[in-house]
Order: C-alpha cells, then structure tokens, then sequence
C-alpha cells in the first residue's frame, strides 16, 4: 500500500474514534487504526468483516468517497485534537451511514 493509492470507509468503531474499516480499489479491506495512524499490515478475512458489521461495536458507513492514506491521518488520528477530528458516532451521522 502506497501514500497515493485511495481506500473508502467501510465502517467505523463507535468505541475507538478513529478506527476504521477501509477498503481498496482492488476490494481488500484493512483496518485504519485511529490511534496511530495506520493501516493493518494484512488485509481482513472477509467472514471477519461481515462479523464485525453484524456486531454492535461497528458501524457500517455508507460513503463512496476515496480518501488518501494521509487524508485519513489529517482526519482521523489521534494525534489532533478531539474537537478537530470526526469520531465515529459523528461520522455515521454525516455520511449518512446505516443505523441499526
């Protein structure tokens, strides 16, 4: 994975603001982790994904936006402030994510 190549956001963690499920162009999804900024090395089984959405502690989000890898760091690391970033909560509610 390269800092120009784009990954939208699949789900996030209501719990952990900043933890995210990401998704490449070729369909492999990681997992952005908010707190340093980072993509998981592998990518996620997809019956891991679809466990993780149907449970309480993710949720799915509907955005067809790209995002770079540094666009996601500018947004969602932990490192900025909490006012200045989007947790996840926020982040359902402005892409207009799904609700349970």
């Amino acid at each position: 994975m390269t800092e120009r190549e784009l990954l939208r956001i699949i789900a996030a963690s209501p719990s952990k603001p900043g933890d995210l499920v990401v998704e490449d162009r070729h369909g492999e999804r990681r997992l952005f982790i908010g707190s340093t900024g980072t993509l998981s090395r592998g990518t996620l089984n997809p019956d891991f994904v679809a466990a993780l959405l149907r449970s309480d502690r993710w949720e799915p989000i509907d955005d067809d936006r790209w995002y770079s890898l540094e666009e996601l760091r500018q947004r969602y690391a932990s490192g900025q402030p909490e006012s200045e970033r989007t947790g996840a909560r926020r982040l359902v509610a402005a892409l207009g994510g799904r609700s349970r």
